[in-house]
């Protein structure tokens, strides 16, 4: 609750209904290097991070399995196989996909 002193500002970008999300996981377990932030539109395909292992040597690239906002990302710079790294919404209001099991990448 605010004091009646207070101006609230009117926000300038419309709000987004998000009805239902997705975890993605990894299939991979590594280092982790996140591309995208939290409240970011992502493409199907978008590259949104990448697995590496401590030397380099191997590479793993985490598309995105469809359109969404990303609600929630995994900060920890080590994953295992199987962990959620990324929640993304399967958001009806911009056509973006359908409400499906949690998918892995």
């Amino acid at each position: 609750m605010l004091r009646v002193e207070i101006e609230v500002p009117s926000s300038n970008t419309p709000s987004v209904l998000i009805e239902a999300t997705r975890w993605v996981r990894a299939n991979y377990s590594g280092l982790m290097h996140v591309k995208v932030v939290c409240g970011e539109l992502i493409d199907k395909g978008q590259h949104i991070a990448t697995i590496t292992d401590p030397y380099g040597k191997f590479r793993y690239p985490v598309n995105a399995p469809h359109n969404g906002y990303i609600i929630n990302v995994n900060e920890a710079s080590l994953v295992y196989q199987g962990d959620a790294i990324f929640n993304i919404s399967t958001d009806k209001t911009t056509g973006h996909g359908k409400n499906e099991a949690e998918e892995e990448v």
